[in-house]
Parts: structure tokens; C-alpha cells; sequence
């Protein structure tokens, strides 16, 4: 059986419309509060078989990068889980992860990469858990994945992302304010991310565990990636005010993108790196 926290999330949705086409069981684990081991036995226990699967993407606060809520609340619940999954002998525990553990590095960034300078809680409390993950787990019976996607995107992001302002500005016809969106971002849609994560999750054969890289492979300006969706929605530029608002105060990401060969090396899959493919598959929906 797989076991999944954020199911009704912005990736989590993704995933399991991917199991759900796969025919995949699955059953929802819900963290929104505080959790512990003795509430997850309680509630899990009696479910549980050989060879269950854990798959971790809840994660709340995600429009706050620097509330304390990450290194409180979403680090001690996951460190629960995770024990919790040991002691009952999962046979592996996915962890979605995030570019953010990079810090301010340029270029490509390898799974080997050490991370340069973290800024926020979020990106500070997913290299935690990651790196607790990794030593928590080493010599046991259950593998561990920290899976790292980069800038992820698509359709029903929540309220305030990129994609969800632009939709809501189209729809409306009404001006978008924005910074100069020169920073570069290596994108990847959701769907991509989901099919790496259960790709992951239902490989029979013993595949290396650690940190999975999930990217497009290349980065382009945030700028680039609005002006390339809007030709594609037909929505005119005109409408577009860039440098209109000042940079907003976020983990610094230098020009850099993420390599992807692990994923490709022990599951002979990578996922596609065309932005355009994603986009398309936004503005079918909306136009």
C-alpha cells in the first residue's frame, strides 16, 4: 500500500491522478496539525503490510518561506512520519524535497553539489529533514528518497504563484504589476514531478537511494517564461507592467539548473524538459 501526506496539494494532486491511472491503491495520510508516532499508530497501524510505502509532500506555509511554521511544525511532523515509517518497516519513504536545498549556487547542480548559502526557514527545514533522512535511514530495511524538483508549475497552483496571477489577470483583462522578472528559474511541470515521484515509488528492482534531481536540465528568466505563456494564451503584452513592484524577499537563486542523470541512470527515464508542453497544457484549459 502506498501512504500519502499532501494529497490534496498543488503536487499531490498530480500524484495521485498518476496512481489513480496507474490503478495504484494508495491511502491519504492527514498532517495539518501536530502529529506524533502514538497518533499515526492509532489511527495507521492496523492497515499496515509488508512492503508499504510512504510518499511525503504535505508541507504547509509554502507562501511563507520564512515563517517558523517550517522549522517547527512541518519538521517535527515529517520527523514523526519518518519514524514512524521505520519502526513499521516501510520498504521506502519518498521525501518531495525542493532546488531551494542548493542555496545560492550557480550553474549546474549536481545531487553531490553542497549547498551554498540558505536564506529562508523553508529551504533550510528541507535540507534538515533531508539530511536527517538520509542518516536516519542509512543500514536500515527501508530506502529513502529525497526527491529534488525544481521551479514546479502548472494549472491549479495556489492563489498568489506566477501561473494563478497570470490566469487570473487573462481571465479579467486586467494589468498585472510585477518585479522585472530577470532572475533566472530552471521550470518543470507538475506532471513530470509526479511521474519521477511514482516512477520512484513502483520501481521493482533495487535501485540507489539519496537524493533524485527532478528538472528540466536548463533555466531561463522568469520574464521569458511569462512573455512564452502569454503568446500562447493570446494575452497582450500590453498588460504586462514589469518592474512595477519591488523583488520580493526570497531564498537567492543564482542562474542554475538542475542535472538530472541520476534519475535517468536508474530508472532509465527522465523527465521532458520542454516548458512549452506544460504551458500548452495550462492554456487548453483556460482558453
Amino acid at each position: 500500500m502506498i501512504y500519502i501526506t499532501g494529497s490534496t496539494g498543488f503536487i499531490g494532486k498530480s500524484v495521485i491522478k498518476e496512481l489513480q491511472k496507474k490503478k495504484i491503491s494508495f491511502k491519504r495520510i492527514k498532517i495539518r496539525f501536530k502529529t506524533s508516532i502514538a497518533k499515526l499508530n492509532s489511527i495507521y497501524k492496523k492497515s499496515l503490510k509488508k512492503n508499504d510505502i510512504l510518499i511525503h509532500l504535505g508541507w504547509g506555509q509554502m507562501s511563507d518561506p520564512w515563517s517558523a511554521f517550517h522549522k517547527v511544525n512541518n519538521y517535527q511532523n515529517s520527523l514523526a512520519l519518518f519514524k514512524f515509517a521505520k519502526k513499521n518497516f516501510y520498504k521506502k519513504v519518498i521525501f518531495c524535497g525542493s532546488m531551494n536545498e542548493y542555496g545560492n549556487k550557480y550553474g549546474p547542480l549536481k545531487e553531490n553539489t553542497k549547498p551554498g548559502k540558505l536564506e529562508t526557514l523553508y529551504a533550510k527545514s528541507k535540507l534538515n529533514l533531508t539530511n536527517f533522512g538520509l542518516n536516519f535511514f542509512k543500514n536500515s530495511s527501508t530506502s529513502f528518497y529525497s526527491i529534488r524538483p525544481s521551479y514546479v508549475f502548472g494549472m491549479y497552483q495556489r492563489k498568489g504563484t506566477l501561473v494563478n496571477l497570470l490566469i487570473q489577470a487573462f481571465k479579467r483583462k486586467k494589468i498585472l504589476k510585477m518585479t522585472k522578472c530577470m532572475n533566472f528559474r530552471d521550470y518543470i511541470h507538475v506532471d513530470e514531478v509526479a511521474k519521477g515521484i511514482v516512477k520512484v515509488a513502483l520501481v521493482k528492482k533495487k535501485i540507489e537511494t539519496g537524493i533524485y534531481n527532478l528538472g528540466s536540465g536548463k533555466c531561463i528568466t522568469i520574464r521569458n517564461f511569462i512573455i512564452m505563456f502569454c503568446k500562447l494564451i493570446k494575452f497582450n503584452q500590453k498588460f504586462l507592467k514589469f518592474g512595477a513592484v519591488q523583488e520580493k524577499k526570497e531564498q537567492k537563486q543564482l542562474k542554475s539548473y538542475l542535472v538530472c542523470k541520476k534519475i535517468k541512470k536508474n530508472l532509465n527515464w527522465s523527465p521532458n524538459p520542454n516548458i512549452k508542453i506544460g504551458l500548452r497544457k495550462i492554456a487548453k484549459n483556460i482558453l
